[in-house]
């Protein structure tokens, strides 16, 4: 089982972050390093990134972060994020998620009638999500996000959301933009988020152009 605790946000630095306490029983642990030590470009994982190896047992928790002047916009009020982020290491593992904060019921059916009975083969066990559900609206600015990375994925979302004849409330209004710098060969475990950060920036930091008047 893995346990998800109500998300809250809190201030690091120049940061706003999103944390939950997440709670992973041993044996799901012990599993998912089992399960992923064969598979090709993911063996890796489980040697940095992901519980046990990576799993503090004195500060458990799982966390998002943007700068400190969009700290408003993260939603503490739901646990969505928490479940999407485990969701690939509950399938692999066969590990039921809790959590104690509502789960979007729109998500919640996504997931349960569609995604996960989809994903459910080839290694991948059918999970149950377990907690309350919640339709009510969360305050937000009425804006439509979604992550760009620039890859397939992102660009047709792009392409398929980002024009006029996006469907009514679903038309992209901003893209936001996430550090992958870690999957570059310059960074090596354990990651400093902030040298990150900083490396990324300096890689593709455009010179200034001189000219003539």
């Amino acid at each position: 089982m893995i346990r998800i605790g109500k998300p809250y946000v809190t201030e690091n630095g120049d940061r706003a972050e999103l944390r939950a306490k997440v709670m992973i029983s041993g044996d799901t642990a012990a599993r998912f390093a089992e399960e992923t030590a064969g598979l090709p470009n993911v063996s890796w994982l489980n040697t940095y990134d992901y519980p046990p190896a990576s799993w503090d047992e004195e500060d458990s928790s799982l966390w998002f972060a943007v700068p400190a002047g969009y700290g408003k916009y993260l939603c503490a009020e739901r646990s969505d994020a928490f479940v999407i982020a485990f969701l690939w290491y509950a399938m692999v593992t066969g590990s039921d998620i809790s959590f104690e904060a509502p789960l979007s019921e729109k998500l919640h059916g996504g997931l349960t009638r569609k995604l996960i009975p989809a994903l459910a083969k080839d290694g991948y066990r059918a999970i149950k999500l377990e907690g309350p559900l919640s339709d009510e609206p969360v305050w937000n600015e009425g804006g439509v996000v979604t992550g760009m990375s620039c890859g397939a994925d992102a660009m047709y979302t792009l392409h398929a959301y980002g024009g006029e004849d996006a469907p009514e409330g679903m038309r992209l209004t901003h893209l936001a933009y996430y550090h992958a710098a870690y999957m570059f060969p310059f960074v090596e475990p354990p990651y400093d988020v902030d040298a990150i950060i900083a490396e990324t920036e300096r890689m593709y930091e455009m010179p200034t152009a001189e000219h003539e008047s």
